[in-house]
């Protein structure tokens, strides 16, 4: 995710899915990714955590997460403004990453 508003502040950024074809239609979250600064920080709703720090302040977060074998729809939000690129597969060094 990048942000578009230019504003250096703490930014959080929620993740989910939805598996293609449930019953339910539920939007299940998996996780969050706080930017405070130059410190990235990988939380996980299995418990993992991770923590990176960037190189330089940049208006980018760098996140892989696993796609799964199922069809599924994937949600990225946050409160701030943003877009999403997404690319597959990554070559990206020093992201954080959502295990499977």
């Amino acid at each position: 995710p990048m942000t578009t508003d230019g504003v250096d502040a703490p930014w959080v950024v929620h993740f989910a899915y939805r598996r293609a074809g449930a019953r339910d239609g539920m939007w299940r979250p998996y996780g969050s990714v706080i930017c405070n600064g130059r410190t990235v920080l990988l939380i996980s709703e299995s418990g993992d955590i991770q923590e990176r720090t960037r190189s330089k302040a940049a208006s980018y977060i760098s996140v892989e997460t696993h796609f799964g074998s199922g069809a599924a729809e994937f949600r990225v939000a946050s409160l701030h403004p943003f877009d999403v690129t997404v690319v597959a597969p990554s070559s990206e060094v020093g992201c954080v990453r959502f295990q499977a």
